[in-house]
């Protein structure tokens, strides 16, 4: 009984940690964007989304599920396991940077203009630029430390987080001040950069976790044998995440990527918070019931109810309110980011729905799944995307986008009854919460501040 209540207290004290120290991250993220988009122009906000979607693809394609490895590892906690994944994270940094400086010097120097005109944003001078500098910084995020991960498995969330925070406060304060003395690019860039330099120097300062290169190959075959799919699936979560921003790096000008951009930041803030309470907090608490599938579906269900009644709320709120947020906050030159973001807002169900069943499932060691999950959602995403595009323009490929995660459900559905873990009973319980919700904020738009909202 004791060790039932020690468990949930872990569990609601991590839950807070998370929720608190990332949300306020997430909350900083956002008033930085507020303050350089008045200072900065759209179009090096454009610039930036396709270098970070870049890089992203980069870090999924060489993905080996280090911390999933660490957390679920019964042995993670170990120097001879941790100094494995450690080592082989500092080669994924320079991996990454190598890949990089490769894709820059044959655009810069093996392409010829025309070519290079006819790529769009991929072929300009200052996107080559900027993800030269940024990639460096790839490398001194391979030296981290993994006491996020280590310390995750007892789901010991607070020292984590405050170094989360300080770290993206560092960065968004260099980011202000450099954007309102020198009003370029480059005050985007060193965000990045700083913001990495002091999450190095915390992951080490505030844990006691130390570090030497250990490539023991029987380690390094466990991690093969439980990161293989899942660094399949991250390739294909790339591109069904992602793909949207190399897509329209070659179809639109650099503004307009920076407006959709906005848009993409106000609708994912929420998801984010989601995604990392289910990674963070979740899956390690499903994990240590992975040895008794009833007991796993109900604290799944247990943990959905709250999840799906908070997400089918804050959907509701937010898509009839989403024009006029996006008219308050921002100038005009970002309004139409608003008709993006009342789109965009309907994926956020399908998003947490999807992460929390693929990390119960995760915590069973079916990795495959994610991988079946990204190929349809990959696949949805490469034919929907164009055609909209073609037919409806820019709003056409947002629906696009907005319909890409509800996809992977049915697949994560047949899964999760196969194994015995789904109740299609409790599936819709927080649905009734929502429409209520939907309901009475309609009402209240209407009658008391007499907006048009649909």
């Amino acid at each position: 009984m004791n060790t039932v209540v020690s468990d949930k207290k872990r569990v609601l004290r991590a839950g807070f940690w998370v929720l608190a120290a990332f949300g306020f991250a997430q909350f900083l993220r956002l008033i930085g964007n507020l303050i350089t988009t008045r200072l900065l122009e759209p179009e090096m906000f454009g610039i930036m989304a396709l270098v970070y979607a870049v890089l992203a693809g980069l870090a999924m394609l060489t993905d080996a599920g280090l911390w999933a490895y660490i957390v679920r590892n019964k042995r993670g906690d170990q120097p001879e396991v941790y100094n494995v994944a450690w080592s082989v994270q500092v080669v994924r940094g320079f991996l990454i940077c190598g890949i990089i400086l490769s894709i820059v010097i044959f655009i810069q120097f093996f392409l010829s203009q025309d070519v290079k005109d006819s790529i769009g944003i991929y072929g300009s001078t200052s996107f080559l630029m900027v993800i030269t500098v940024i990639g460096f910084g790839s490398i001194l995020n391979g030296f981290v430390s993994m006491a996020a991960a280590i310390e995750s498995r007892e789901l010991k969330r607070g020292k984590i987080e405050l170094m989360e925070v300080l770290s993206q406060f560092v960065g968004i304060s260099v980011m202000i001040v450099w954007a309102y003395l020198y009003p370029t690019i480059w005050a985007l860039v060193a965000a990045s950069l700083v913001t990495t330099l002091v999450k190095f120097i915390l992951s080490y300062s505030i844990f006691p976790y130390r570090h030497k290169f250990n490539f023991d190959q029987k380690v390094i075959s466990e991690l093969y044998s439980f990161s293989k799919w899942i660094l399949l699936a991250s390739v294909l979560t790339y591109i069904a995440q992602q793909g949207d921003r190399l897509f329209f790096g070659v179809k639109i000008p650099a503004d307009m990527l920076g407006v959709y951009g906005i848009a993409v930041l106000l609708s994912t803030t929420i998801a984010l918070v989601t995604n990392q309470v289910i990674s963070k907090v979740l899956f390690p608490m499903y994990s240590k019931v992975q040895g008794n599938k009833y007991s796993l579906s109900r604290i799944y269900y247990k943990s959905r109810l709250f999840l799906d009644a908070g997400l089918y709320s804050i959907t509701a709120v937010l898509f009839l309110i989403s024009i006029s947020i996006v008219e308050f906050l921002y100038d005009e030159r970002y309004h139409q980011a608003g008709h993006m973001l009342k789109i965009l807002i309907l994926a956020l169900p399908g998003i947490a729905l999807t992460s929390a069943a693929q990390e119960c499932l995760t915590a069973l060691g079916k990795t495959k799944i994610r991988t079946l999950v990204m190929f349809v959602r990959m696949l949805g995403l490469a034919i929907l995307l164009p055609v909209g595009f073609h037919y409806y323009s820019m709003m056409g490929a947002v629906v696009a986008v907005a319909i890409n995660p509800w996809l992977g459900l049915p697949v994560l559905i047949y899964k999760m009854n196969k194994e015995g873990l789904y109740d299609w009973k409790k599936e819709f319980r927080a649905v009734p919460i929502g429409l209520l919700v939907l309901t009475i904020t309609y009402l209240i738009m209407v009658n008391v501040f007499d907006q048009v909202v649909i």
